[in-house]
């Protein structure tokens, strides 16, 4: 093992310790793969290829284009208003007997303000549109 790649490690025989137990004595041959691989998946490939159980780690933008996740329907697309479309996460697992997710739109800030100051709080349609005036409440426009 480099000097270089222990330092990356940390201490000296920290490196060796933590070094995987591959097959055939290819450990160091799996980490120079490793290091010119330098995509998600190409870490994921050579490690699997070793029987190292693992899997990358994917961010929203990786989900979307992921032909595993399009294939199994987790990215769902709603036409969200003034946004327009946008990706959400569907169901991250599936089971006999577990009903889909339902996805909705988000409210527009406010929208619902006048229906929990009347409802909830209690206000009067005098008292709101104060509060509203006076920039204490805000509705949607």
């Amino acid at each position: 093992m480099t000097t270089q790649r222990r330092r990356r490690v940390g201490r000296e025989g920290q490196a060796e310790r933590r070094a995987p137990q591959l097959p055939g004595g290819m450990g160091e041959q799996a980490a120079l793969a490793i290091e010119r691989a330098r995509t998600k998946l190409g870490v994921t490939a050579i490690l699997q290829m070793f029987k190292v159980p693992c899997a990358p780690m994917f961010t929203a933008r990786d989900q979307i284009h992921d032909p595993h996740y399009q294939a199994r329907g987790y990215v769902r697309w709603l036409d969200q208003q003034i946004v327009g479309w946008m990706a959400m996460e569907g169901p991250c697992f599936r089971a006999s007997g577990m009903s889909d997710v339902t996805i909705f739109q988000a409210p527009l800030m406010g929208e619902h303000t006048r229906a929990i100051a009347r409802d909830v709080l209690g206000l009067s349609e005098e008292e709101i549109e104060a509060k509203l005036a006076a920039g204490v409440l805000e509705a949607a426009r």
